[in-house]
């Protein structure tokens, strides 16, 4: 016998659990926390409980299915998509193909399934979907695909859990299945194919249902549509809707949802302070998860003890990290954060630096590129191919291999997947890793278990069957209490589905969460807050809900006005005379870093040595100086598919250094230039993240080397005594800046060019500086205002012989950009033309020798005065040009005023 009863307060409830005879009767829930609620209260009446006493109500019906159905496995939703992945794989569907369309689909599937389960409706849907052109446009595909994915796990016979209700109401059941009376207690989780079931069940034994009050049933009708089935009441009836009327409410209007949670945790602080017990308040919302690091945070600052377990998502254990990490390298999907993970996973020496790892696999793209490192590729095994098919059983073995910790944590993981993965079940590996990187996503270890007694936080549905007094509930925004289908169905679709062919779907216009929330709040005897915040945690705009915005108007509330959040203990702490105190020690530098007071030198112990690049780059910035000379950070540029600036400076200055080898040869063909080239790039080590494209870059360098020897070749016609004398010159040694300062210098000067009238003369040398590109650079008149020192450093340097070059005379210094194949950019002594180079027209580069000693001079008081900086400690973030900030590779450790 089939009996429906309303039942009006949760006291009522219990009163009725507490007389279930949990041998005669099974009561039935929606959720796990409702289950082990009502477990506790019979088993203080009785001293032990049978399996079926207290079940969910799908649990339920997977046993019903094991009985009459024991070769069909149940599996997760998630593993449903899988399976759906490799199945649209395999057909010839491109607007199927989406990464997303698995999940869609599988909606669709729970959508369509009281039509899927029946043939007979599945050929009158075909007719329907011709009859209403507009619905076959919008969702007519994704049907017939449906109705295709639900035939091919009906022949590999695999539900979802959820589908084995509406699978049960199509099938003819052996006899009676269940010999237990049914109480169900399911509120607004009832779906449409599962009265049919109880209607079944009801021919052999009592079963009850308990269903919402006929006011909730008319105000949330496309929530609770189920119920009107089951009344057998016009799912549209015009009814007269009764608005709920709260007594003792507050309705609370913020800026931000941390806003939010601050006014709750004061207000529970309040309720306690008058006298209220823990358990006797609750902080309620849609998801609270979402809420919870903050709350959890205020909380623990007040000293209020919460009944919510403090859990782990197992993807957040290292050890399961690490294993997750391995496994999908194993399987083809190479990611640098997982590459990371496998090389330094272990307390032995790794095979390789942190710093030069990051350099070769911080861009990485596939398996080809662990080759940049011998010992790094020879880590990893490749067993299989991502396509290969493999069983559970394969797999499993498989992947625990490169399990490297105790089991702690693995054994669960395996039981998920020994519980819901079917035996017969050959996935490609690809599939087998993403399954398991969903699972570990979901899995949850328990690191401690709140107290009973605390305060109640939890999400609507999870609430319906606590105890509480006073509550608060936040997030009450429309995109938190109604869920907006995916899906591309219409109420009226349903509506007009259900008129044609007789069939109920799910409606997509669920409030589900909106009814929870103004039940639960209706049923509140204390106090009740209602809060919504008009931006989330990431500084989204939100709508308030129609719950919130009708309450609030009933009670005159302005729905304009912002609330201000009651002080908590957090903020008592922090105006407190020891946060005050700690305030007093970071203020000059939080002063410092906002430009309010000067910043203060620090001196460094470390001798430093000085090369022309370093000195012009604290000219540039102080704090790069720093940076890189005082506390040794490096930026080197990774390796990925093109070759950085870095890797091409080097290149192109050995590639030019091995032209001008002797026995001099300008004329070389262009297999030798390449044979040179592919031998420089070898002997630098240089690695290239996609060696298919070297040849292409290849071509570049070609083009590059033609155009210098062919400029060289033209030069030396013009200057035939030119002759190269310095390659990559090292220098080294005590340059002297004044008669009382002398700095330890090192560098190396890209070329030197010498003539000689005689033995006896003294040698004459230019100084060459190759550039990329002429981009910022000068003559030698502009080169202190632009703080351009490397030219007259080198010239100081061979000057006072710090260079193994014989002591002589340098009578000139350029830049030679290699685009352009131009030298003309720098100095020329006037009185020494037609030696090493001609007379330039424009005449800015042509200088006198008493004019050449005078901008030495002028040069060494800029050294000087760079060096006195940096000896006093002076490391300020202050950029010549705010603008290379945004470049700059140190800008997120900079405490610059402009950046904070």
């Amino acid at each position: 016998m089939l009996k429906i009863l309303e039942l009006r307060e949760r006291a009522d409830k219990i009163n009725h659990i507490e007389k279930l005879k949990p041998l005669e009767q099974t009561w039935l829930v929606a959720d796990l926390n409702s289950k082990t609620l009502f477990q506790t209260i019979l088993l203080k009446k009785h001293k032990c409980l049978t399996e079926n006493s207290v079940l969910r109500v799908s649990e339920l019906w997977q046993k019903i299915l094991h009985q009459s159905f024991p070769e069909i496995e149940v599996v997760s939703a998630h593993f449903v998509s899988v399976l759906l992945s490799e199945w649209l794989a395999k057909r010839d569907l491109p607007w199927a193909q989406h990464p997303g369309t698995p999940k869609i689909l599988t909606q669709y599937i729970a959508q369509f399934l009281p039509i899927l389960v029946r043939r007979d409706l599945s050929e009158q849907m075909r007719d329907w979907l011709r009859e209403n052109p507009e619905a076959l446009m919008r969702w007519g595909n994704w049907f017939i695909l449906a109705k295709e994915a639900w035939e091919f796990f009906c022949k590999e016979k695999i539900l979802a859990s959820t589908w084995v209700s509406a699978f049960l109401s199509a099938e003819e059941w052996p006899g009676q299945l269940w010999h237990q009376d049914i109480i169900v207690d399911i509120g607004a989780d009832i779906i449409g194919v599962e009265i049919e079931l109880f209607r079944r069940l009801a021919k052999d034994v009592d079963v009850t249902i308990y269903a919402p009050e006929k006011k909730w049933c008319d105000k949330y009708n496309s929530t609770l549509w189920a119920y009107d089935i089951l009344s057998e009441r016009p799912l549209n009836s015009s009814v007269q809707l009764e608005e709920s009327i709260f007594s003792n409410v507050i309705i609370g209007r913020y800026t931000t949802q941390i806003a939010e949670v601050k006014s709750a945790v004061a207000q529970i602080r309040s309720w306690l302070e008058q006298g209220a017990e823990p358990k006797q308040l609750a902080i309620l919302a849609a998801d609270i998860e979402q809420y919870w690091p903050s709350l959890q945070a205020y909380l623990q600052k007040e000293g209020v003890p919460v009944a919510k377990d403090v859990v782990m998502r197992a993807a957040s254990v290292p050890a399961v990290a690490k294993w997750l990490a391995r496994i999908k390298i194993e399987s083809h999907e190479i990611e640098s954060g997982d590459l990371e993970s496998s090389v330094f996973c272990n307390s032995q020496l790794p095979p390789i630096e942190y710093e030069k790892f990051q350099q070769l696999y911080n861009k990485i793209y596939d398996e080809d590129d662990l080759s940049r490192n011998e010992h790094v590729q020879k880590i990893f095994q490749f067993k299989f191919k991502s396509s290969d098919l493999i069983s559970r059983e394969d797999f499993f073995a498989w992947a625990i291999q490169f399990w490297t910790e105790d089991l702690i944590g693995i054994d669960r993981i395996s039981a998920e997947i020994l519980k819901e993965c079917p035996v017969h079940v050959r996935l490609e590996l690809r599939s087998w890793v993403s399954y398991i990187s969903a699972l570990v996503a979901k899995i949850e270890f328990k690191i401690s278990e709140g107290p009973s007694l605390g305060v109640i936080c939890s999400n609507f549905d999870t609430a319906q069957n606590l105890d509480f007094k006073h509550v608060v509930m936040l997030g009450l925004s429309e995109n938190e209490l109604q869920s907006p289908s995916e899906l591309s169905v219409t109420r009226s679709d349903v509506a007009k589905i259900a008129q044609d062919l007789g069939v109920y779907l799910e409606s997509p216009d669920q409030r589900y969460n909106e009814f929870l929330a103004e039940k639960i709040g209706a049923e509140v005897q204390g106090e009740l807050v209602l809060s919504f915040a008009v931006t989330d945690f990431s500084g989204q705009a939100q709508a308030p809900s129609l719950f919130w915005l009708k309450t609030a108007l009933s009670n005159q509330i302005d729905i304009e006005r912002y609330n201000v959040p009651a002080s908590t203990r957090w903020d008592e702490i922090q105006n407190s005379d020891l946060e005050k105190s700690h305030l007093a020690k970071i203020l000059p530098y939080m002063n410092e870093d906002v430009g309010v007071k000067e910043r203060e030198n620090f001196k460094s112990s470390k001798k430093l040595r000085f090369s022309a690049s370093q000195l012009e780059k604290y000219t540039k910035c102080p704090f790069i100086f720093s940076a890189e000379k005082i506390f040794g950070l490096s930026d080197l540029p990774d390796v990925d598919l093109d070759v950085d600036a870095m890797t091409s400076g080097r290149l192109m200055h050995a590639v030019l250094e091995q032209l001008l080898a002797e026995p001099l040869n300008l004329s070389r063909s262009d297999s030798d230039l390449i044979a040179l080239i592919d031998r420089t790039k070898d002997s630098l080590a240089l690695m290239i993240g996609e060696t298919r494209l070297w040849p292409a870059k290849r071509q570049h360098y070609l083009r590059l080397a033609k155009n210098f020897l062919d400029f060289e070749k033209s030069w030396r016609a013009q200057y035939p005594n030119t002759y190269t004398i310095g390659k990559e010159l090292f220098l080294s040694g005590q340059m002297r800046i004044r008669d009382d300062l002398e700095i330890e210098v090192s560098g190396r000067i890209d070329r030197v060019d010498t003539y000689s009238a005689g033995d006896s003369a003294q040698p004459l040398y230019v100084v060459l500086d190759y550039k990329s590109s002429g981009a910022g650079l000068h003559n030698y008149g502009s080169w202190l205002g632009n703080d351009e020192i490397q030219l007259t450093f080198y010239v100081m340097a061979i000057s006072q012989g710090l260079t193994t070059l014989p002591p002589g005379e340098v009578i000139g210094a350029f830049y030679y950009i290699i685009s352009k194949m131009n030298r003309e950019r720098g100095f020329r002594r006037v009185d020494k033309l037609n030696l090493l180079f001609g007379e330039n027209s424009r005449n800015r580069t042509q200088i006198t020798e008493e004019k050449l000693q005078t901008l030495l001079g002028e040069v060494q008081g800029k050294i000087a005065e760079i060096v006195e900086k940096i000896t006093l400690g002076a490391f300020q973030p202050e950029p010549k040009d705010s603008k290379d900030c945004k470049s700059c590779s140190w800008s997120t450790l900079c405490r610059a005023p402009h950046l904070n």
